[in-house]
């Protein structure tokens, strides 16, 4: 019996589009942007603020000094930001007034500073509401100081949240990353990116 459902955000919730984001990366000089940026995990120094190794000065700095340019943290904001395709309204309508009650709700995500403010700014989700709202806690990869599909990132929600993942379901678009949920035992469902995952979650939760 599933009594915890594990989230990603990135393609779950929100559907990417990488290729707008190398496109802008590159438009602002980042002109290898194509080689570090990925749907999943990001290499170089898009990977270090995913770790949580630059905040976004820092971040915004280290790129001005390896390229060469002048950007100001509003540009790579822009940048980044490009990432985000459409918001689907619908899935978080779904997990805030149709979630069953006795199952628990987390989230975890291999995210950056700029995009995670902007999704706990009330902005991004109708109403108001901050990504945190919505669920009992999420896990945010650059405050964890690690990503997915490091196993030591699963495990410390495990061991924080209490969780056993025979009975949680993790849904993340990912398939390296739902590769190593399920070697640590998670049940796991991949969805496409921006998929319309409910009914698969309904069956699987027996709604």
């Amino acid at each position: 019996m599933i009594k915890t459902v594990l989230f990603d955000f990135g393609g779950v919730f929100v559907k990417i589009n990488r290729d707008e984001s190398v496109r802008r990366f590159e438009a602002l000089g980042v002109h290898d942007a194509d080689h570090l940026l990925d749907p999943y995990q990001q290499q170089g120094l898009f990977l270090q603020l995913e770790e949580g190794q630059y905040n976004k000065e820092e971040f915004t700095e280290a790129l001005n000094k390896e390229y060469q340019l002048h950007l100001t943290v509003e540009e790579v904001r822009y940048a980044l930001m490009g990432f985000l395709a459409e918001t689907q309204q619908y899935k978080f309508d779904y997990i805030q007034n149709e979630w069953r009650e006795d199952i628990r709700l987390l989230g975890v995500s291999n995210i950056n500073p700029f995009i995670w403010e902007y999704a706990r700014s009330g902005q991004l989700i109708d109403g108001g509401y901050s990504i945190d709202d919505l669920f009992e806690k999420v896990y945010a990869s650059y405050e964890y100081k690690m990503c997915k599909p490091d196993p030591k990132f699963f495990e410390r929600i495990i061991e924080e949240s209490k969780i056993n993942p025979e009975e949680t379901l993790f849904v993340d678009d990912g398939p390296a990353n739902t590769a190593a949920a399920r070697r640590l035992g998670f049940v796991t469902y991949c969805p496409d990116n921006g998929e319309d995952w409910r009914p698969v979650l309904d069956k699987m939760l027996k709604k």
